[in-house]
């Protein structure tokens, strides 16, 4: 029946998961998929407790688990993805205006996101270039299953990023019937479908287009964004071991106003902007029986931008841009259980970009009044990156869980070649309190946009980052959980 749930997964042999917020709409089936990890049995009597708060061995410091129903009901996110981390810990917004994410310290280029374990740029309209903030987030929130935030120490899957990893899950299509669906909000509207593909996959689609700038038009006074984006994802089962999927996600951002709009508002520049953006991707997943399973991912992504400023007071030129970036990326990802507390995560990545760069800046004075002369890039730059990691994770006694790994990392721009530990642990100090650690290194090339303005830059050490992370784990009930942290 229609209504909200909570659900109980449970097995012999795996820990308890359990999945609040489950929502029922009237006339549609609703899909729930949970992960369980591998748990001794004890023949004497199982205890199971603290199912709301499923742990990760190889994450066990600085992560947060949220579903699609917690990040719709969050306050003020407007269900967007990105608002609703703003408002955990470890992170700070310096405008209500973006979604920019500064993690403990980092800029906003320093976070990667990643989509079904397909890395995508942005996941905001108006990019901000080099950047990975925008004022409005693309993602679809029906099709979210749930969004794994790691503020610090994350894995070594992951390379390339300083601060922080965003891995958000799709749901698969519903594999029953074909559902169709509408919605409307105070910015734009949309209709959604999803249904099966034959007896072994199912797909799922969704568009929306914003509305305000028509009203504002139709009014006659004011200006309003404009946008539209689409997103789907094809599931298929080739057989009980092998799973093709698919991701595409696109999205286009206009906002423009003449002089005299300007003049009426207050602003001091007008002009015209426009941007393009989008990822599609392709995966494969074997499963190599009960044992462990691999993950093939391509991928290739595109963000292109024009726009034309200038200053009101005076007509002149203030700025002018035209870019294209394009990444094209591969990633390989391999886990095995080797024994009943031993198990090993390894792979590899690599990164192909392809940047155009044309853009002049005005001559202007800067906040303290001294002249800047007109800058202007007109260049191409290209720059390739692969890594390699391995990651072992060792439940040392059913209390303590040890994780240890690193990776390898070369980058052409640069031509360095550097090696990255990463390290996390897990205590159980009774069944309520657990202590947690994780310290690592990371690094992250500079973005294309800055390395144009001047090839000196490449001869830059990397920016590298080191992440000490102690914290403690308190269940005060069974959907109650208290954590606290402190980092370095």
């Amino acid at each position: 029946p229609p209504g909200s749930y909570v659900l109980v997964f449970r097995i012999l042999g795996y820990g308890t998961v359990t999945r609040p917020d489950v929502i029922v709409a009237p006339g549609r089936s609703t899909q729930i998929d949970a992960q369980l990890r591998v748990a001794a049995v004890e023949l004497e009597g199982i205890v199971v407790d603290a199912g709301f708060f499923p742990r990760s061995p190889s994450q066990p410091a600085s992560a947060f688990e949220l579903n699609a129903e917690e990040v719709r009901r969050e306050p003020g996110s407007a269900g967007d993805i990105s608002r609703v981390l703003l408002a955990l810990p470890s992170t700070a917004q310096i405008s209500d205006q973006g979604n920019d994410l500064f993690v403990r310290g980092g800029a906003p280029f320093e976070n990667g996101f990643f989509i079904d374990g397909i890395q995508v740029g942005n996941i905001n309209h108006f990019p901000v270039q080099g950047s990975t903030g925008g004022p409005i987030g693309m993602v679809h929130l029906e099709w979210v299953d749930d969004v794994r935030f790691s503020a610090g120490g994350f894995s070594a899957a992951y390379g390339d990023r300083l601060s922080s990893i965003v891995d958000i899950d799709f749901r698969d299509g519903s594999p029953e019937e074909t559902q169709v669906g509408a919605e409307m909000s105070m910015m734009d509207l949309g209709g959604s479908a999803e249904g099966p593909l034959g007896d072994q996959g199912s797909w799922l689609f969704s568009a929306r287009k914003s509305y305000m700038d028509f009203i504002v038009d139709a009014v006659g006074t004011g200006v309003a964004p404009g946008f539209e984006d689409a997103q789907g994802k094809v599931s298929y089962d080739l057989d009980p071991s092998n799973r093709i999927s698919g991701l595409a996600l696109v999205g286009q951002s206009r906002i423009g106003f003449t002089r005299d709009e300007a003049i009426d508002d207050g602003n001091l520049a007008f002009g015209d902007y426009t941007s393009r953006q989008g990822t599609i991707g392709v995966s494969w997943r074997r499963l190599w029986g009960s044992r462990g399973y691999s993950v093939v991912a391509l991928s290739a992504s595109e963000e292109t931008a024009q726009d034309d400023w200038f200053r009101t007071a005076s007509t002149d030129s203030l700025a002018q841009s035209d870019y294209t970036e394009r990444a094209f990326r591969f990633r390989n990802t391999n886990r095995i259980r080797l024994g009943s507390s031993v198990s090993l995560e390894m792979g590899a990545d690599a990164e192909v970009n392809r940047n155009r760069y044309d853009y002049v800046l005005g001559a202007h004075h800067d906040r303290l009044g001294n002249p800047v002369p007109r800058f202007q890039v007109n260049t191409d730059h290209d720059e390739e990156r692969a890594g390699a990691f391995g990651t072992v994770s060792w439940a040392i006694t059913p209390a303590w869980d040890f994780t240890a790994g690193g990776r390898v990392d070369h980058y052409t721009a640069s031509e360095e070649t550097r090696f990255y530990p990463r390290f996390s642990s897990s205590f159980a100090v009774t069944e309520r309190l657990t202590l947690n650690a994780a310290a690592g290194v990371f690094a992250q090339r500079l973005p294309g946009f800055i390395l144009s303005q001047d090839l000196s830059y490449l001869e830059l050490p990397l920016p590298e980052a080191v992440h000490l992370v102690v914290g403690a784990d308190y269940l005060l009930n069974t959907s109650t959980q208290l954590t606290m942290e402190g980092y370095w």
